[in-house]
């Protein structure tokens, strides 16, 4: 999930490309993802940690009440993170 129209279509076009089993669902934000999410187990999760609706590390934080919570995760941010920010 990206809030970046052009980041996400390109991200979505590389994993179509290299992955061509796999379903690509796309959210423009939190909120959406989270929607989706309620209907679909994600087998992987690109997950942005800037996002105006609701950032990164509160999809996590959602994620973890529900049956996603083992999903995997890779986070991608142009932000640089600290140290307390990496350990959650």
């Amino acid at each position: 999930m990206d809030d970046e129209p052009e980041t996400l279509k390109t991200h979505s076009k590389l994993i179509r490309e290299h992955l061509p089993n796999c379903q690509v669902l796309e959210a423009d934000g939190g909120h959406k993802a989270l929607e989706i999410m309620k209907q679909t187990r994600p087998n992987l999760l690109l997950l942005d940690l800037l996002m105006p609706d609701i950032d990164g590390f509160g999809v996590l934080e959602a994620m973890q009440s529900r049956e996603i919570a083992h999903s995997p995760v890779v986070i991608m941010t142009g932000q640089i993170l600290t140290e307390e920010m990496l350990s959650g």
